[in-house]
């Protein structure tokens, strides 16, 4: 099962998104990194997911777009058996990132061998900021801007986790989070503290 919490992070602010029936996602706030007050805001965020039934604080971290970079090498219409060792082989071939560093997703389409690629260290980043507000991150996932990787690339999943891979369509519309806020008013499980 997908959570229905997702820390999204851009260059300069964190966003809680809470994804409601229908698969819709409402952003419950945005806080700039480094604020005064982080800590506070962030325990505020914490309290209001746990007010829309998200007690176990499952959450999808949605990686900054900025820092992934996408990859493609043709290999043909007959890839043969894709081994980590060949996979490695061909990311080396397109790329001068320090492989060892890095973390990245893949997928074989037209002929096409196509990668997401994140440094590791951004990574363990956003996991040590969510599991520091106590958030438990259950998927790690970057999404292509402008539709060069055109799935949901998964880089972590926690083993931990209630998330099964064959549960994560890879199309990226399940992920189209719009700054839409929930109301204040309405029923109780749209409400939370200010």
């Amino acid at each position: 099962m997908i959570p229905n919490l997702a820390l999204k992070f851009s260059y300069s602010m964190v966003h809680l998104f809470h994804r409601k029936k229908g698969g819709i996602w409402f952003l419950l706030d945005s806080i700039q990194h480094g604020e005064p007050g982080l800590d506070q805001k962030m325990k505020k965020l914490k309290r209001n997911a746990i007010q829309l039934g998200e007690a176990n604080l499952a959450t999808i971290l949605v990686l900054p777009t900025n820092e992934i970079r996408y990859f493609s090498v043709e290999i043909g219409q007959n890839p043969g058996k894709l081994t980590a060792k060949k996979l490695n082989n061909y990311l080396n071939q397109i790329t001068n990132e320090p492989l060892q560093e890095s973390s990245f997703d893949w997928y074989f389409e037209n002929g096409r061998l196509n990668f997401a690629l994140i440094q590791t260290k951004m990574l363990d980043r956003a996991i040590e900021f969510a599991t520091k507000y106590n958030f438990e991150p259950n998927l790690v996932v970057g999404l292509s801007q402008n539709k060069t990787y055109s799935r949901v690339a998964v880089f972590e999943i926690n083993s931990k986790g209630t998330t099964e891979l064959a549960d994560l369509k890879q199309d990226t519309s399940q992920f189209e989070m719009v700054a839409v806020k929930l109301p204040k008013t309405a029923s109780r499980d749209t409400q939370f503290v200010y």
